[in-house]
């Protein structure tokens, strides 16, 4: 092999090299677009919080990902429940992160709103089951 051929072979690998990263550079700046482009806007629904990091607004209404969001006056994403629990019924919070809170799926295919309905058609008393879950939460924050 001459020494031309070896550079040759040498900008070849270079350029491959360049050509490469620049094309999950390229991938990459397009992920993170449209993963900003799906995510519901932080001013609309969402605020940040000292303690949880984030949480959110209370009575908010919104579209994620082309799902209605409406949060109760706790800021759950739960319907309105009254301060004094009823007689006889049994409250139980859910707390979790997204698979909790039901992202993307309407109120009434979260997993508290489904187990609700469960019990409804198989106990006596009734249940109120709170869904407390929050978006990238974690043991800590709950």
């Amino acid at each position: 092999m001459t020494l031309t051929a070896r550079a040759r072979g040498l900008a070849l690998a270079v350029l491959v090299v360049i050509g490469v990263a620049a094309g999950l550079t390229v991938a990459e700046l397009g992920a993170r677009g449209w993963e900003s482009f799906r995510r519901p806007r932080k001013e609309s629904l969402g605020v940040e919080d000292p303690v949880r990091h984030h949480r959110w607004r209370p009575d908010a209404q919104g579209r994620v990902r082309g799902v209605e969001y409406a949060t109760n006056s706790l800021g759950l994403r739960d319907r309105e429940y009254s301060t004094d629990k009823p007689a006889g019924t049994f409250r139980i919070l859910m707390l979790g992160d997204s698979f909790t809170e039901g992202w993307t799926l309407p109120l009434e295919g979260v997993v508290a709103k489904r187990l609700e309905q469960s019990l409804a058609l198989r106990c006596r008393a009734p249940y109120e089951m709170i869904n407390a879950g929050n978006a990238s939460y974690s043991p800590i924050l709950e």
